[in-house]
């Protein structure tokens, strides 16, 4: 009876704070919009990598260039109506191997005589990523060591109403995670590997999508090809360098929100190729589940709280887990 009781106080506390985060959230959300971005304020965007779709003269062209100091592997599939209206030339077949500091012509497609082209039919990906079988799924370490809210994720089963919806992780990005994190929250390695990427520069965002490129990130290149990302890592956050070695839980930045978002918080994924039986191959997110502290393997779903320490956190999870 008498822990009865204190569950039902402290979900009665619970409804009442949820109650006054959903006041809140409309009070917040009919407030005028903010001003328009300052572009004058923007860095110089990073020099990654890119490709290159287009050309003259009745010529299409795909090109990838990689300016970075590791390879990179580049898939490029051609829509199949784009085929009928043109004639290929195949010069590296997908997927392609684009060494470091080099700049690779893929293919050409001329249009066939009578046949007008209707726009570039390219579909393309990169990566560091560099595994030549599927990767088998297993658990990570938890990349912050705080209470923080699942903000995003592919799993919705545990959807506050409260919560704002957020839709931003889609195709390639399906299976990235967002933590509702403070700027300056460490961050540790998912597993481990080698750093191949890290951008610090920027002190600069906004909510829109125009805004990603400026996202600070770090991305590591672990021992089974795949690669582990975080991104909206604050200004000069970043304390390991590029071509370092880091363990599996190892800090090596602090969160920010630079690039797109709007918001503070972190954003973690974990990509790799995927082969299919067909022979195709595509770039995806992998299904992320972690190892809690007592060696239990985590399903996370939006609204969770990770790492729940504070009585409302452990409040919140427990009532969603009784669900």
């Amino acid at each position: 009876m008498i822990g009865d009781s204190m569950l039902n106080s402290k979900a009665l506390a619970a409804l009442m704070f949820t109650s006054a985060y959903v006041i809140f959230s409309f009070v917040f959300s009919v407030l005028p919009a903010s001003a328009d971005v300052d572009w004058s304020l923007a860095p110089d965007p990073p020099e990654r990598r890119t490709t290159h779709m287009g050309g003259a003269n009745g010529v299409q062209s795909i090109t990838f260039i990689n300016p970075t100091n590791y390879p990179i592997v580049a898939v490029y599939n051609v829509q199949d109506k784009f085929l009928l209206e043109s004639n290929e030339v195949t010069f590296y077949p997908s997927p392609v191997k684009v060494p470091a500091q080099t700049t690779i012509l893929a293919a050409s497609y001329l249009a066939k005589e009578g046949i007008k082209q209707t726009g570039i039919g390219f579909i393309t990906a990169t990566s560091f990523a560099n595994n030549t079988s599927n990767i088998p799924l297993s658990p990570y370490i938890i990349p912050i060591k705080k209470e923080a809210l699942v903000m995003q994720a592919p799993n919705k089963d545990h959807f506050k109403f409260w919560m704002q919806k957020l839709t931003s992780h889609k195709g390639i990005k399906k299976n990235a995670v967002d933590f509702d994190v403070p700027i300056g929250t460490a961050i540790y390695t998912m597993a481990a590997g080698k750093v191949v990427s890290v951008y610090e520069g920027s002190n600069f965002g906004c909510p829109g999508i125009e805004c990603v490129p400026y996202g600070n990130q770090v991305e590591i290149l672990h021992k089974d090809g795949s690669i582990g990302s975080y991104s909206h890592i604050r200004q000069h956050g970043v304390v390991v360098d590029l071509d370092d070695y880091v363990s599996a839980g190892q800090l090596i930045a602090y969160s920010g929100d630079t690039g797109g978002g709007g918001e503070p918080h972190l954003h973690v994924e974990v990509h790799a190729w995927q082969y299919d039986d067909e022979g195709s191959t595509h770039l995806s997110t992998l299904p992320l589940t972690f190892n809690d502290n007592d060696g239990k393997v985590l399903q996370i779903s939006e609204g969770d709280y990770i790492n729940a320490s504070s009585t409302f956190g452990k409040l919140i999870n427990l009532i969603t887990a009784k669900r």
